[in-house]
């Protein structure tokens, strides 16, 4: 948490681009509709929410990350309802089945339990679920049955992705 808190000022420049193309490539394998309710596990900065609000507005927009510095840099959109919460992506503060779409990019392979962080996107999720994770390092799926691989290339992320009625 310290690092991304040292890191939050200068994110967006460091890996805004790099994380634009992955949004770019997540809501290519699950598109966000207008009266969908969107949750961004990871969100740091708010990237994901500018993204929406410029290309594919949905009803409104969660961001979930466990880093204060980077919320305190969050963005703002006049397009896209939305609210950020400060917690613990292993414990999400919210009910069952809640969110039409939940995606997490770039934020799974830093967990301390991948499992239950995945486990608690399946619980909040009542749709589909994105997760991107790094192609390189020391992040292996455990739970990874739930979820299949997404054929996309071009990024230094393997996408993954389900339905609940996949599950």
């Amino acid at each position: 948490m310290e690092w991304y808190d040292k890191l939050a000022p200068s994110y967006d420049e460091l890996y805004g681009e790099e994380q634009v193309k992955k949004y770019g490539m997540a809501l290519s394998l699950e598109e966000v509709l207008r009266k969908d309710l969107v949750l961004d596990v990871g969100c740091g900065t708010g990237l994901f929410l500018e993204f929406l609000g410029n290309r594919s507005p949905p009803a409104f927009y969660v961001g979930v990350d466990f880093s204060s510095g980077m919320l305190s840099f969050r963005k703002r959109s006049k397009e896209v309802a939305h609210d950020y919460v400060l917690a613990d992506a292993e414990f999400l503060p919210f009910k069952d089945s809640c969110f039409d779409k939940v995606f997490s990019i770039t934020v799974l392979q830093d967990s301390l339990s991948a499992e239950r962080m995945e486990g608690e996107m399946m619980r909040v999720s009542r749709g589909a679920i994105v997760i991107s994770v790094l192609k390189k390092g020391r992040f292996e799926m455990k739970a990874e049955g739930k979820l299949r691989e997404a054929p996309i290339q071009g990024t230094k992320d393997r996408f993954l992705v389900t339905r609940i009625e996949d599950k």
